[in-house]
């Protein structure tokens, strides 16, 4: 499992080697980034985003720009990312100081972005799942939905503040998660009492 801390601009790479949701092993990568906030992973690649990059590192090699966000119009907070299943369609989400919510499509090997989606909004993006090889579903800070123009709100009283999680892929025969939860969304929201899960 590998965490961003944005608070240290670090990595670290959780190992749990016997899978009893416990890790027992920690180590951060030498690699700095400044204020990361987007992860995704596929094989030995490493997707991370900044505030001022869209980065891939191959194993444990230095990390290479695969793509600046320095002239995007981006507010420069967060920038989740999400890969399709095949690991060939690398997903940014971008929301702008104009106040517009953009969802890009980035090429794995040259960067390129095209435009997927966008939507006029000041809310940002927090978080990016695909399932499959088809684009991601959306988290706004108070919506969720298949895309930027099918959003359901929630309560102005209530902001996401994770990424949405895919579980499917995480059930398995070794898996403790219920078998209800395939195919499924999972997200955490913050509200005056603290934080739950939906």
């Amino acid at each position: 499992l590998y965490v961003a801390d944005r608070g240290a601009g670090r990595l670290w790479r959780l190992r749990d080697r016997n899978q009893d949701g416990r890790y027992e092993f920690k180590q951060a990568l030498p690699q700095r980034f400044d204020q990361p906030s987007g992860l995704a992973i596929s094989g030995k690649k490493i997707y991370i985003s900044d505030r001022n990059a869209v980065w891939v590192m191959n194993g444990m090699n230095p990390p290479r720009k695969l793509a600046g966000l320095v002239n995007s119009g981006s507010r420069g907070t967060h920038h989740p990312l999400s890969l399709t299943e095949n690991g060939k369609t690398l997903y940014l989400g971008l929301s702008t100081k104009a106040g517009e919510a953009k969802l890009l499509q980035l090429n794995v090997e040259t960067g390129e972005a095209a435009l997927v989606q966008n939507k006029e909004t000041n809310q940002e993006i927090i978080g990016l799942v695909a399932f499959g090889d088809s684009a991601p579903w959306l988290a706004l800070e108070h919506g969720i939905g298949p895309s930027l123009k099918n959003i359901t709100p929630i309560s102005h009283s209530h902001s996401f503040k994770s990424l949405a999680l895919p579980v499917s892929a995480a059930i398995s025969e070794k898996s403790d998660w219920p078998a209800a939860f395939k195919n499924k969304v999972i997200v955490s929201r913050q509200s005056g009492g603290g934080y739950d899960v939906l």
